[in-house]
């Protein structure tokens, strides 16, 4: 009976220190399939409780730093982080139910989206403030605001200032979803919009409207 609790005890302790040293490169494998769509991580280094890579997101290449620190949880099961450096807040994955939820997020980064012919879109510096975001299979809920400093846009056509362009983003009443409402103030045309987000992508209409000129809409 000793030899059995012993043995017991030592695969116990060697499990925990197996799952203690994970390394942070498996980190992928527990957040859901959706934030992937928009979401990446690069050259991840350190363990799963604590590490650091690079990320990408839609309209930001892999040249900002996350950092997190992790602590396991039972109720939900899963675990709890901090997270630090080009983005900081709160975040619990639920191993179970394949959720990701995130609290208090703040980023300052720049953003360029396009860069064809066609569309382009980009700012030097837009201050992103996520009070919070719950992903998985069937849920996009966010609830927060995007503001972009002297932001350019294009359509087919010259760029044209917009000034500070914002988005503010409600879930709808389902949590399904998530609403966009976009504006902007300064420069020298409007633009007006609406987007939808969902686990699957992102939908939406855009009207720019330059000064002296016809209004332009894109619908995606």
């Amino acid at each position: 009976m000793k030899r059995l609790l012993t043995f017991l005890l030592l695969f116990v302790v060697a499990m925990g220190v197996f799952v203690w040293q994970l390394p942070a490169s498996i980190i992928a494998g527990f957040v859901p399939t959706e934030a992937s769509r928009f979401v990446q991580l690069h050259r991840i280094t350190g363990t799963l409780w604590r590490g650091n890579a690079l990320f990408s997101a839609m309209g930001v290449s892999p040249t900002l730093s996350v950092a997190w620190q992790c602590q396991p949880s039972i109720m939900p099961l899963g675990a709890s982080c901090a997270l630090s450096e080009s983005v900081t807040g709160v975040a619990q994955v639920n191993l179970l139910s394949r959720t990701l939820t995130m609290e208090k997020i703040t980023a300052v980064l720049p953003v360029q989206v396009g860069g064809g012919a066609a569309f382009m879109a980009e700012s030097p510096r837009v201050t992103l403030e996520i009070a919070s975001l719950t992903m998985s299979a069937t849920t996009l809920a966010i609830q927060g605001s995007a503001r972009a400093e002297s932001a350019r846009y294009a359509f087919g056509q010259s760029p044209v200032t917009l000034g500070e362009v914002t988005a503010d983003c409600k879930p709808d009443a389902a949590s399904a979803s998530s609403r966009c409402m976009i504006s902007n103030r300064g420069g020298n045309a409007r633009l007006d919009g609406q987007l939808s987000l969902t686990g699957r992508g992102a939908s939406g209409t855009l009207e720019l409207t330059p000064s002296g000129a016809a209004a332009q809409r894109i619908t995606f």
